[in-house]
């Protein structure tokens, strides 16, 4: 099922996308604490003895209450590297020549190369293209003459979030935006409706 429904925790902070299910539960449980946005979604459910058809409203933006342990302590841990993200981090574009790829024709390269004492983390890795992956080999920046086009960094939950919504609507990008990062690259070519 298409999870649609941004939900947030009582403070703001984007937490998840739900499912028409899972926001139906939260609302006729009572734990939404407020909503957000024009947009509205109804949700049909059985009859009542009056044989009137029950329905729940909800906005495109929901906060739930912290008592229906919807918030997550491991949003605060680190983003797992991966090549999938690391593509999208990097917008699929070769971080050395500049050019867009499909993601299988990119690689991940590790500026400071693992045999040289690099780590494989966020800011030791970028996306490269074949070409460039073999010109720099096992060398440092310095030896091959390529040059890095863009500072890597670690994506942020709000970065990984955004991205897991292709289809998002206008009103819930907008609540995102000023919660990215200013440097994200990650989230520069969302489809929105």
């Amino acid at each position: 099922m298409k999870k649609s429904i941004l939900g947030l925790d009582v403070s703001g902070q984007p937490r998840a996308w739900l499912s028409a299910e899972e926001a139906i539960t939260y609302h006729a449980k009572g734990l939404v604490q407020w909503e957000h946005g024009d947009h509205k979604f109804t949700f049909h459910g059985g009859y009542k003895r009056s044989g009137e058809q029950s329905k729940i409203t909800s906005s495109s933006i929901i906060a739930i209450r912290a008592a229906s342990g919807f918030t997550m302590d491991k949003l605060h841990k680190d983003i797992p590297l991966s090549n999938q993200l690391l593509f999208k981090r990097d917008g699929y574009h070769c971080g050395y020549c500049g050019l867009k790829f499909h993601s299988n024709q990119l690689s991940r390269d590790h500026i400071i190369p693992r045999s040289r004492g690099g780590l494989d983390v966020w800011h030791n890795v970028v996306a490269a293209c074949k070409h460039c992956n073999c010109k720099k080999d096992d060398m440092l920046l310095s030896e091959c003459g390529l040059t890095l086009l863009h500072k890597p960094y670690a994506p942020s939950r709000i970065e990984v979030l955004a991205t897991q919504n292709q289809f998002m609507l206008d009103e819930q990008l907008e609540y995102i935006r000023p919660l990215l990062p200013k440097h994200s690259r990650l989230v520069s070519n969302l489809i929105y409706t």
